[in-house]
């Protein structure tokens, strides 16, 4: 990356700083001179315990230390530490560092130049550390992670332990071992840049990460100003591109590059996650809607708010009691999940409550796939005033983003409202809870109904006159056929629907248009989806011979618009139920 686009991307706030001792050049701590670097650090150790040695390891030098000043070597070893790495007067070239708006700041040095420097320039910047979980800094990118420790912190105790310096502390919380390691990795991912400044990446944990996310083309190495090879020359490309200028260039380069570049502005705009707009208005549903319902799963967002019937108007959906407490849940500044067993109406519950709340106000967003630009437009969507909600249907894959967005809403009311399969959930219960950074999540089992929602999807059923074979029931033997033979579950009363004479054959067509070569795709997403498995594109052309899904003409996708819509490379598959009805009653038994 050029040096420019790099400070660009930081005027911007899409870069992350990393700081190492060289970034400190220029500053003056309390003996007024400028702060040691590590090695420097060693070796002035080494003279006061009078130890004639080239070798400049602290974590060795620091524990002859402690070895040579027993009764209060930790005391004096503390009061060093302090005298060197606080600093009393920051440089001009670090204050216009530390003017810009960082994605993230980290720094592998002891001192509070970070800080101080902030402090000049009229920002206020958190020290934190190791120690300290990110869940209660996150919701705030104006921090700066001290890997080896603060001076702000130092104590006796902490020399042997997260302040890295002794060799007893090299022992204990590596980086990698920390939930920092995580942030740092998901800031890497999605800064648009990365930019050392006196760091040559002599930390293991650190080169094995950024190896791993792969930034050469995003990172930059600012270096002090050198002709000679040196082995930052000669290490430091592997990882990105070296810029021999120093600090104080840099900074120069920085006040030149705001002086005729206009920061890009911040735009509202949700591309890789949809945000949920209100309904302008109540639209009346139409046979063919509640068709497309029944029979296919197909759900017409804009008929989503038509519970029952109002002014003589039928109604779309049957409302689910849970609705109500789920919102409550949610309002108190709890997260949500809704678990039923395939086809018993948790995807369409959760969409009631979206729509409902989106209609209030909220902030609703529907999550479908977990990216780079999914996260980036979700960390927009933590800064919009208001409630904010994430709508996700099978929350499994996401737990990932999930935790994400979680140690990064504290303080904000931003929740999340979820379902999944009521075995797989039970599986995943716990790495829910520790995504959500909650001792408990409120679950709700949806796969029975009360005599109450039984009443209402028999009313809808009849409005429509989708009962065939059993229209001819009085209200209460049609209760009781909910009640026995579909067990109060919504799953079992559409395969009942299905099986009824009429519709079984209107399904039978459907699929018998479909080309043989398109029907073992579909055949091939029922399965996968019956699993409970990510459907994905790219999972299909996987598993089956020869990627059928790239070759699909425009005609074969039509043909089975009514199963599936592909958008985002995912699969949604618009009726488990319906796939499981043909799966065991239309199909093929050898094909399948």
């Amino acid at each position: 990356m050029e040096l420019e686009e790099a400070i660009r991307h930081a005027i911007d706030g899409n870069a992350v700083l990393f700081t190492g001792s060289g970034f400190s050049f220029g500053a003056k701590n309390l003996e007024n001179k400028s702060p040691m670097t590590g090695r420097a650090f060693a070796r002035h150790l080494y003279e006061l315990c009078n130890v004639n040695s080239d070798d400049d390891n602290l974590a060795l030098a620091s524990q002859l230390y402690l070895q040579n000043n027993k009764d209060e070597g930790a005391l004096e070893l503390v009061k060093l530490c302090r005298n060197v790495f606080s600093i009393r007067e920051s440089a001009h070239h670090h204050q216009v560092v530390l003017g810009l708006s960082w994605q993230r700041i980290y720094t592998t040095n002891y001192d509070d130049l970070a800080e101080e420097s902030a402090i000049q320039v009229g920002k206020l910047l958190t020290t934190v550390t190791l120690d300290d979980p990110p869940e209660n800094y996150l919701s705030s990118s104006r921090v700066c992670v001290h890997i080896n420790g603060s001076i702000n912190r130092l104590t006796q105790n902490d020399l042997t332990a997260s302040f890295k310096l002794t060799a007893a502390s090299y022992l204990v919380d590596e980086f990698s071992a920390s939930p920092w390691s995580s942030v740092f990795r998901q800031d890497l991912q999605l800064a648009r840049a990365v930019i050392f400044i006196g760091y040559s990446m002599y930390d293991l944990d650190i080169q094995r990460i950024v190896h791993f996310e792969d930034t050469r083309d995003k990172a930059i190495f600012i270096t002090s100003p050198s002709a000679t090879v040196g082995p930052d020359t000669i290490f430091l490309p592997n990882f990105g591109k070296i810029y021999a200028i120093g600090v104080q260039s840099f900074s120069a380069k920085v006040e030149e590059e705001k002086k005729h570049y206009t920061p890009s502005k911040h735009v509202d705009s949700f591309l890789a996650i949809e945000k949920i707009k209100p309904a302008s208005a109540k639209a009346i549903p139409s046979n063919s809607d509640i068709e497309k319902l029944f029979l296919y799963g197909q759900i017409n967002a804009s008929l989503i708010s038509s519970g029952m019937p109002v002014d003589g108007r039928r109604s779309y959906l049957a409302n689910r009691s849970d609705s109500s407490k789920i919102c409550e849940v949610l309002l108190q500044g709890g997260d949500a999940v809704a678990v039923s067993d395939l086809g018993n109406g948790k995807t369409v519950l959760i969409e009631q409550i979206a729509a409902k709340l989106s209609s209030e106000g909220w902030n609703v967003f529907r999550i479908r796939i977990d990216s780079k630009e999914a996260r980036k437009e979700a960390l927009n969507a933590l800064t919009l005033p208001g409630n904010s909600l994430f709508v996700i249907d099978n929350y499994i894959p996401f737990l990932d983003f999930i935790e994400f967005i979680s140690i990064r809403r504290t303080g904000k009311p931003v929740r999340f409202l979820m379902c999944a399969r009521s075995h797989v959930h039970e599986t995943y219960l716990d790495r829910l809870e520790q995504a959500l950074h909650v001792p408990n999540v409120a679950e709700f089992n949806v796969n029975q109904l009360n005599k109450t929602e039984i009443g209402e999807i028999i009313e809808l059923i009849d409005s429509y006159g989708l009962w065939a074979d059993f229209s001819t029931m009085s209200d209460s033997e049609k209760i009781r056929l909910v009640m026995s033979e579909c067990n109060a579950q919504i799953h079992q009363i559409l395969l009942k629907l299905y099986r009824s004479p009429n519709i079984a054959e209107k399904i039978s067509e459907l699929f018998s248009s479909i080309k043989p070569r398109v029907r073992r795709i579909a055949i091939a997403a029922f399965i996968i989806r019956g699993a409970g498995i990510l459907l994905t594109r790219r999972t299909l052309d996987d598993l089956l011979k020869g990627s059928p899904l790239i070759r699909l003409s425009n005609s074969d996708r039509e043909s089975v618009r009514f199963l599936w819509s592909d958008t985002s490379g995912q699969i949604q598959l618009r009726s488990s139920v319906l796939a499981e009805f043909y799966l065991t009653n239309l199909g093929d038994a050898a094909e399948v």
